[in-house]
């Protein structure tokens, strides 16, 4: 009997601790499960840095903060010029190593107590805490933009991107998270439009100038629906002779609230949205259309040259598209001179000896536009087919 009740006294002990055990560990693995949830939620995954959630969490505390105390803060919006670059021609892989070796680079140019986060894409995010002014933030933003300098070593491949900063001070630019955010995007914008690898404090001006810009982004779009463009074309003249010897397509937007809206405001407009690319389709079949109409009357039959935008041969196989226009229109490749900017030839080199090469190929005569404007070298013609 005795035993019998030291067996069963054990073999209770024994349940007991497997019970405990059981809920400890239960209560362990939900407790884990939980902080991953948690982490998730928080932290991007691919730099292990604070998410926009929880930069945005901070942020409205550190103004908190800052207004208890008196002092300011700086809240600034990086963005990496050339990244897109580096994805397309390597890889998400390799760009998503750039990331990581780019999110070492910011955490060692800032102070330990400040707070850097990865708002997602190539944007990150700052917030510099217990400033006296805005002149305390520039040393942080320009050591930034030095980090950039030296290239990545992408397993082999070296790799060069630059920074737009936007920067907005609480508490004079703004006293919330969600303010002050847009405002050092606004500042990020005027960054990168001023020539990028630089950066921008925030002006008020700047969120006008960007209202503007959305408003006339809403009717660029319209434009195309409405049939509001027109092609003007340029008389290309022999100097000696004084013969016609071509013509340029030139577009032309006659908004009906605006009047007649500058090329210089709305073409570079359309490339950063990527519009460019249905209204350069639609200048290719206009001009084939034109030049259908002057053939069939016997007025003109030379060629009409037509510019392209480097965007148009990046994001859309423009060799086909010319194709297809041409034999829409029953024309042969002769009546068409491709335009291409220097900026392809400068930066996409193998891109523009593939496509150029193709066109002539088919027929079609090539010219570079604005070439010597930037900083291309006679030496690259060569190249060149």
């Amino acid at each position: 009997l005795a035993e019998a009740h030291g067996f069963a006294a054990t073999n209770l002990q024994l349940a007991h601790e497997h019970v405990t055990y059981a809920i400890v560990r239960d209560i362990s693995e939900r407790k884990k499960a939980k902080q991953e949830l948690e982490r998730l939620a928080h932290f991007d995954s691919v730099t292990n840095l604070p998410n926009r959630v929880f930069f945005y969490k901070s942020l409205t505390q550190a103004i908190e903060r800052a207004t208890e105390a008196n002092t300011h803060l700086a809240v600034l919006i990086l963005d990496l010029d050339g990244f897109k670059l580096v994805n397309d021609s390597l890889g998400h892989p390799m760009g998503d190593l750039l990331l990581q070796q780019a999110t070492h680079r910011f955490s060692d140019a800032v102070r330990p107590a400040d707070i850097v986060a990865r708002l997602g894409g190539d944007e990150f995010a700052f917030i510099l805490y217990d400033l006296h002014s805005a002149a305390d933030a520039i040393p942080v933003v320009q050591t930034l933009l030095q980090a950039l300098h030296q290239s990545f070593d992408l397993q082999g491949t070296a790799a060069l991107v630059t920074a737009s900063i936007g920067v907005a001070m609480g508490p004079q630019h703004g006293v919330t998270a969600q303010g002050l955010l847009t405002q050092a995007d606004t500042a990020m914008y005027a960054a990168k439009e001023s020539g990028r690898n630089d950066y921008r404090f925030y002006e008020a001006q700047m969120t006008t100038l960007i209202q503007a810009r959305v408003s006339l982004e809403r009717a660029l779009r319209r434009a195309l629906e409405h049939n509001e463009f027109e092609i003007w074309y340029q008389p290309k003249l022999d100097l000696a002779t004084g013969a016609l010897d071509g013509v340029e397509a030139l577009i032309r937007w006659r908004n009906p609230e605006l009047g007649l809206v500058s090329p210089a405001d709305f073409i570079p407009l359309a490339e950063r949205t990527g519009l460019i690319i249905p209204i350069g389709e639609w200048v290719l079949d206009e001009v084939c259309s034109q030049a259908r109409r002057w053939r069939e009357s016997g007025c003109f039959s030379q060629r009409i040259a037509v510019n392209v935008a480097v965007l148009q041969i990046e994001r859309s196989d423009f060799v086909e598209a010319v194709r297809q226009a041409l034999q829409r229109h029953g024309l042969t490749p002769q009546a068409l001179e491709i335009e291409v900017t220097e900026s392809l030839v400068m930066e996409r080199q193998e891109l523009a000896q593939d496509v150029l090469g193709r066109l002539q190929a088919m027929g079609l005569k090539v010219a570079v536009d604005d070439f010597g404007t930037g900083y291309s070298s006679l030496a690259y013609l060569k190249d060149l087919p």
